[in-house]
């Protein structure tokens, strides 16, 4: 379901924690500041509140880029890691894109090996390096996305494409 307003400060606050002791050189290495960086969820994409047994456990960030879903952030609250989550947002993620995006494609820093690991196990394959970043861009291949298939809500005004 979609974040709400109400749910912005916890969204934002798990961003930071992913970004522990490097947020500068995170937002360094694509250019942003957090002011800006703290608009983007609500400005660029769909950010998406994780329910789970009636409590919020976190939070998707995704943006249709043309033929190509990306997942700038899969953030899940402290106590609810390590139970499947991730791979169960992963799966819906999947399972709702197919036929309508090529693949999925997500960042992962180098610090995060239990990130890695879920993406590696959820068939996702490293395709580039960001210099100087310490990110690694991976993908997952979904088999392609027919003609018209983008619905209103995955288009991003002035996303490049």
């Amino acid at each position: 379901m979609p974040a709400t307003t109400s749910e912005h400060g916890e969204l934002l606050r798990l961003l930071e924690e992913s970004m522990a002791g490097r947020r500068e050189e995170a937002l360094a290495a694509v250019g942003l500041t957090w002011e800006e960086m703290q608009e983007l969820p609500w400005r660029l994409g769909r950010g998406l509140a994780l329910w789970i047994g009636g409590r919020l456990a976190g939070f998707a960030w995704i943006e249709k880029r043309g033929e190509i879903l990306h997942l700038h952030a899969l953030l899940l609250k402290e106590e609810c890691r390590g139970l499947g989550y991730g791979a169960q947002v992963l799966q819906r993620l999947e399972e709702e894109y197919r036929g309508r995006a090529q693949a999925i494609e997500l960042g992962v820093h180098e610090a995060n090996a239990l990130a890695r690991a879920l993406y590696e196990k959820s068939g996702s394959q490293p395709v580039r390096e960001l210099p100087g970043s310490g990110l690694t861009v991976m993908r997952k291949a979904l088999g392609g996305a027919e003609p018209g298939s983008e619905r209103p809500q995955d288009a991003v005004p002035g996303a490049p494409g």
